[in-house]
């Protein structure tokens, strides 16, 4: 806020033709006759800065100057002329008022009449009482006058007097009430006369001393008034040094305009525009505290040389799946070796590449650590179809001499990569990291680093229904591997958001091992995902997991603590003479009723068992002690409506080794990997090897039947999908009733089962 006091001096002299310009800064002031509210809730807070040019209308102005003062207001407007959206201009005119001023001081001044001027006048105050008629308010100096300002331009006409009391809106003590609302804007008044006054005051007062009091009322009010001389006469100068500052010799707010008037606009530009730097100054250039930050010197200082690579790195080793992520280390490194860089903007975009898409193209040659003029579209357009690439991180920074990390805190979310349930299996999540001006140079432009991807895994899970899992018991003592406590070992998906669950693999009863187990629940406890609401421990879903000692899961007994498998094929195999040898045969199925019950058996080398469907009452047993079977296609059992035990078929593999082709999605057998010499013992869910990928081995499987065996290789890789598959399993192990049925007809005479007794049990979900 800027205030402009002035002390009163005794005024003589007097003006005869003024034009002023006020210009209003926000305060608040009171004056001893008038109540003047300055510029309150003006919002110069936005420093806008206001003029009201006041035009003397008095008859020694004449008609021609007239027209020229209008013209040259026009020229204001234009971009010649202020043209600046920061000033607005509004005006003002006087001559003098018959019946409020006269030689007699007696004179009505409460009326307020005037001599109204040609030409419409939108006040409605005016009739007949504004002496200051005709007026504008304000309007912006940017562009063209409006349709109204030019009116009221239009309908000046020189007549009357030279009264500059009135000029400055006062007859006395008593300001003008119709501009109540342009003097309570005003920042700066600019007053321009070409004589001296010959109207106004009183016995007391003359007019020149009447127009000093009512400049200095403005000036209290804390508005900046400066004045005028058309004409070089040093006598006109003095009066209006005197009616601005109180100082005949005072200068300092005064200027001259020539007597045509024809540098009228250039003049008021000047001057108007210096007082309102003066109230409101220029913001700074920030480079140069001696010139405002419009000049067009206020540029840069030429830059030091630098300049900026970009890198991103992973030590994930390229997948993310289950649980994990991965984490990536942003680094701008500055060749500079004495200059910081400029502040500079920078942003890590991240690019999703559908599954089967490659990446290929994404990569740079050899020895390119970075391209420049790069964008999102152009890495989608090399990525392929689908692609989507989005801006994940950003922000500017100052980069020093030499290598920058950037934080965790800058990065955010970019910093790392976990699965998302919006990303199916094989999806490629690639990172790239860009500089938006790498050098001290305009150009060029956006350098992007290498790119670097991780593929979405996902980790498969396996299902144990109708029965437990048993890890650590042996064929023979000879499978004791001493100082080793087998365990079971699994791992999990945590998913948040709107799922919200953990997922792994469970079984629906007891998990028993003399070693530790983790990541594998029991007691169905993974059955569906748990919820992530209740936690997370792994307590709250290994309530079946024996024994839990030493702070573990687990550590059931000790290495040798686990009793030993019982000997299945010499069960299955006693008082049994085999039906068929298929020592020639290569490949074998068992369908149709033709099929006889009874041991298949191949003492020497591999067999391949397709898809067989097993007919009522069947029992068949493929016994290949020293060989591989490769169960290529599925096995079920015959439709059901068995009218007794006998005629539940059952189907026994007993192999040295098992291998289930990928095809393979339904089982309905026993599956004892075990083998006559006590080797071997692995039956594997897929016939292809690690490493795997979700592209292959990706049909469930389901086997209904027990599983015996040294070694289970899981190696099915389906399951485990997105949003409500998210918990399906890989292999799915289903100890069904049939087998607990048939093995009851096994081992009685009779093949009926009887019920002897029953007991209710309370539902389990």
């Amino acid at each position: 806020m800027y205030r402009f006091m002035h002390l009163r001096k005794k005024i003589i002299g007097a003006l005869p033709f003024a034009i002023l310009v006020f210009l209003f800064s926000m305060s608040v002031w009171g004056l001893t006759t008038v109540s003047v509210v300055h510029a309150q809730g003006v919002p110069n807070s936005d420093k806008i800065c206001r003029a009201a040019m006041v035009i003397d209308r008095s008859l020694s102005v004449g008609a021609r100057n007239v027209e020229t003062i209008r013209n040259q207001i026009r020229r204001l407007f234009q971009p010649t002329g202020l043209y600046d959206s920061r000033i607005e201009l509004a005006f003002w005119t006087f001559s003098s008022a018959l019946g409020v001023d006269d030689s007699t001081g007696n004179g009505n001044g409460s009326l307020w009449i005037g001599t109204v001027p040609p030409g419409s006048n939108p006040d409605p105050n005016y009739n007949g009482r504004n002496f200051n008629a005709p007026y504008h308010s304000y309007v912006s100096s940017r562009g063209e006058t409006p349709s109204t300002f030019n009116t009221m331009l239009n309908s000046i006409v020189s007549s009357g007097n030279t009264n500059y009391e009135q000029g400055f809106g006062y007859n006395g003590n008593v300001r003008n009430p119709a501009l109540n609302n342009v003097f309570n804007q005003t920042d700066i008044i600019v007053f321009m006369t070409d004589g001296q006054p010959n109207s106004g005051g009183g016995w007391t007062v003359g007019p020149t001393e009447a127009g000093r009091i009512a400049a200095g009322k403005h000036q209290n009010a804390g508005i900046k008034v400066i004045g005028g001389s058309i004409g070089a006469d040093p006598a006109q100068r003095r009066t209006i040094n005197y009616v601005v500052s109180g100082d005949y010799n005072n200068s300092a707010d005064t200027f001259v305009v020539s007597e045509n008037y024809n540098d009228l606009a250039l003049t008021l530009e000047t001057e108007i525009r210096k007082s309102c730097n003066t109230i409101f100054p220029p913001e700074v250039c920030e480079y140069n505290a001696n010139i405002p930050k419009t000049s067009p010197d206020c540029v840069p200082p030429p830059a030091s040389p630098y300049s900026l690579t970009p890198s991103v790195t992973s030590t994930s080793g390229g997948i993310i799946s289950g649980s994990d992520s991965a984490a990536f280390t942003y680094k701008v490194n500055n060749s500079s070796t004495l200059t910081p860089s400029g502040e500079t903007a920078w942003s890590v975009s991240r690019l999703v590449v559908p599954r089967g898409q490659s990446t290929d193209r994404l990569n740079y040659a050899a020895g390119e650590n970075y391209r420049d003029g790069y964008s999102c579209n152009q890495l989608v357009s090399l990525a392929g179809s689908g692609t989507e690439c989005s801006q994940i991180a950003n922000g500017t920074k100052v980069f020093s001499q030499g290598d920058t990390t950037m934080t965790a805190a800058e990065l955010g979310s970019a910093n790392s990569a976990a699965v998302d349930d919006r990303w199916q299996v094989g999806t490629k999540l690639c990172y790239v990291f860009s500089i938006a001006k790498p050098t001290e140079n305009d150009t060029p432009r956006d350098r992007y680093s290498r790119i670097v991807c991780v593929v979405v895994g996902k980790r498969p899970t396996v299902h144990v229904t109708g029965g437990d899992v048993t890890v650590g018991s042996y064929f023979s003592a000879g499978d004791i591997v001493s100082g080793v406590l087998p365990g079971a070992k699994g791992s999990i998906t945590t998913k948040t958001g709107t799922i919200n669950k953990t997922f792994g693999s469970w079984a629906e009863y007891a998990i028993t091992a003399p070693g530790s187990v983790s990541g594998i629940a029991s007691g169905a406890g993974f059955e569906g995902g748990y919820d992530g609401s209740v936690g997370s421990s792994q307590l709250l879903w290994s309530r079946l997991t024996f024994a839990n000692s030493n702070n573990e899961f687990g550590n059931f007994t000790g290495a040798n603590g686990m009793k030993p498998v019982q000997n299945f094929p010499s069960y299955f195999l006693r008082g049994r003479t085999p039906v068929a040898n298929l020592e020639t045969a290569n490949t074998v199925s068992m369908n149709g009723g033709s099929v006889v019950s009874g041991v298949y058996q191949k003492l020497d080398g591999d067999i391949r068992l397709d898809a067989s469907t097993l007919e009522k009452g069947k029992l068949v047993i493929v016994n290949v002690p020293n060989g591989t079977v490769t169960i290529n296609g599925n096995i079920t059992y015959a439709a059901g409506g068995y009218a007794s035990l006998a005629e539940i078929p059952q189907f026994v593999i007993i192999a040295k080794n098992i291998v289930i082709n990928a095809s393979v999605t339904n089982i309905d057998a026993w599956l004892i990997g075990q083998a006559g010499d006590g080797s071997g013992g692995t039956i594997a869910t897929c016939e292809r090897t690690p490493p795997l990928t979700s592209e292959v081995c990706n049909a469930p499987l389901t086997i209904n039947g027990p599983v015996v065996a040294k070694r289970l290789d899981l190696r099915r890789t389906g399951g485990s999908g997105i949003a409500g598959a998210s918990g399906d399993a890989a292999e799915i192990f289903n100890l069904r009733a049939d087998a607990y049925l048939w093995g009851f007809s096994e081992g009685h005479s009779s093949v009926r089962a009887q019920t002897t007794q029953t007991v209710e049990l309370p539902p389990r979900f």
